[in-house]
């Protein structure tokens, strides 16, 4: 633990020392609010829902954004317990509002990108390697923001992606099969209109 505690310091303070500039700090600021909450990829799933072509995606998406906050967020988390970089070094400056909690592992915004961008890569690797840039901005947005060590955002884009698989290989022909029935009862709404 002492290892990826140095190694995790290491990376942290020198992003802290070296890439903070008026540009950096707006942009990863900015980054990082859009995926608050998993914002940008709720969004982005509830659009695909709107999709034929896209509407199962959105449904697997839905379910591993779920399921993958609950595993990061509320056991994960309480099983680490491990204090944000601010919180251990208060010297570290915070640019944003204070986040939720104290506990930094597994970074939550991480775990949401992974899931999100894993989604999209599943269904199309075009779009999802677009999907797979900005979860690693992400990621790197919470490690500059110090709100969050390395080692936090790897395991969150981890652990997010491998539960998006998962549910995909579970569950993708039922969600296909949810995704033709929508799709034949909108139809016949239209057809009477």
């Amino acid at each position: 633990m002492e290892y990826i505690q140095a190694f995790d310091n290491r990376i942290l303070y020198y992003i802290y020392e070296n890439f903070h500039n008026a540009f950096t700090d707006r942009f990863f600021i900015a980054v990082s609010w859009l995926s608050n909450g998993g914002a940008i990829w709720i969004a982005a799933a509830v659009l695909m829902l709107f999709s034929r072509k896209w509407r199962s995606t959105g449904i697997i998406m839905l379910l591993s954004l779920g399921i993958s906050a609950v595993l990061g967020n509320l056991v994960l988390k309480n099983i680490f317990c491990r204090l944000r970089p601010f919180v251990a070094d208060p010297s570290l400056t915070l640019l944003i509002d204070f986040p939720g909690g104290y506990y930094s592992f597994p970074s939550g915004h991480s775990v949401a990108s992974g899931s999100g961008a894993a989604a999209v890569m599943l269904k199309n690797r075009g779009v999802g390697a677009v999907a797979a840039v900005y979860a690693l901005l992400v990621a790197f947005s919470r490690v500059f923001l110090v709100v969050h060590y390395p080692t936090d955002t790897i395991c969150g884009l981890l652990l997010g992606a491998v539960c998006s698989i998962v549910i995909w290989k579970l569950l993708y022909p039922k969600a296909e099969l949810l995704s033709e029935k929508i799709e034949e009862k909108l139809s016949k709404r239209k057809a009477k209109e």
